[in-house]
């Protein structure tokens, strides 16, 4: 009988499938959904389409041959990630998973201004990251009264895709995300791969339960979609957003400009000494606004921003406009303005 290093050492045409948590699919898109060559279909629906996904066994005879690890592999989970690859199985398995993940990862940034992010989702490889529970025992010394915490951390939810979040994406921005990152929208390679280095980050982000992390990932991938290389980050980041943003009465009144310039300061205190404690749930939920706002408005105006240097062209007229204190006519009027409301909870963790 084959070890597994020599199965997975020959050359093939390999199916991989792996089960996901944190993911559902619902019959708004037909219990099937894919990101780039990745295919997540519901457990229910995979024996019915496993032919085409190119797995040669019906799921049924596959948990019969080999039951002793077949059951529960396909028991365990409501989705499963499928991909076909081909070369050596041991060259092309972390490939896999590497999709996989950033399939994932594109995916929780369609929760960016669906949800809120105390109860969003992190769809992830099953088992590879998982909720969990944080117990301590607190005690007064004094009066002897105890309490003991017992409580779920991480990301308990699942993102669901039904109608109601299919709705949401074709009036947001993931619908026309997607189609620039499948290349169905045509823009520069470059500027392709910006996007899609700023959505990860930001998809990253979403995921996170980290305060610092997610502030970081979310900066970085403001930066990757706004800023070029020999950028003084400090005054572009600024006229940047204002070129997206600048039209609004919330950038006057709640003073945009000075909350750009703030949290700029408070990445370069984090990356250079470490200074986590400035860092604050309303700095990632301000940039989650701006995100949300920028991706929205570049990927419904591909025309308008087919390149990074077209992106910021537009922004230094924008700028020459207000410097010279004529009539706006830069901007489509068609440039929208979402800004999300919190609660009080909101603003307790992410």
């Amino acid at each position: 009988m084959a070890t597994s290093e020599e199965i997975t050492s020959q050359r093939g045409s390999w199916v991989f499938i792996a089960p996901i948590k944190g993911l559902s699919l619902a019959e708004a898109v037909n219990y099937e959904f894919k990101i780039d060559r990745v295919t997540f279909v519901s457990a229910a629906k995979l024996p019915r389409v496993r032919k085409r996904l190119g797995f040669p066994y019906r799921i049924s005879e596959f948990r019969k041959r080999f039951s002793s690890v077949a059951t529960h592999f396909f028991d365990d989970a409501k989705t499963f990630a499928t991909m076909r690859l081909t070369g050596k199985g041991n060259e092309q398995n972390e490939k896999f998973l590497n999709h996989v993940r950033e399939a994932l990862w594109i995916l929780s940034l369609s929760q960016l201004g669906y949800s809120r992010r105390r109860i969003n989702a992190c769809p992830v490889l099953a088992e590879e990251r998982s909720a969990g529970r944080l117990r301590y025992l607190m005690m007064n010394a004094k009066t002897q009264a105890w309490n003991q915490s017992n409580e779920v951390t991480g990301k308990i939810h699942d993102l669901l895709l039904d109608k109601h979040w299919l709705k949401f994406q074709d009036k947001g921005f993931f619908a026309s995300l997607l189609n620039i990152l499948n290349g169905k929208t045509k823009i520069s390679g470059g500027w392709k791969k910006d996007i899609r280095n700023a959505t990860l980050l930001a998809g990253q982000s979403q995921c996170s339960s980290d305060l610092p992390q997610s502030f970081l990932w979310n900066m970085i991938s403001l930066e990757t979609l706004l800023t070029t290389r020999g950028d003084t980050y400090s005054d572009r980041l600024p006229e940047r957003v204002e070129a997206f943003l600048g039209w609004t009465t919330n950038w006057r009144i709640d003073d945009y400009e000075r909350k750009v310039r703030e949290i700029y300061k408070k990445r370069c205190g984090f990356v250079h000494a470490g200074k986590r404690e400035t860092i604050q749930v309303e700095d990632v939920l301000f940039i989650d606004m701006l995100l949300l706002n920028i991706f929205l408005n570049v990927a419904k105006h591909p025309n308008l921003f087919r390149s990074k240097e077209s992106l910021i062209a537009f922004s230094e007229k924008v700028q020459a406009e207000r410097t010279l204190g004529i009539r706006p006519r830069v901007r489509p009027r068609t440039m929208t303005f979402w800004n999300p409301r919190y609660g009080t909870e909101d603003y307790k963790r992410i």
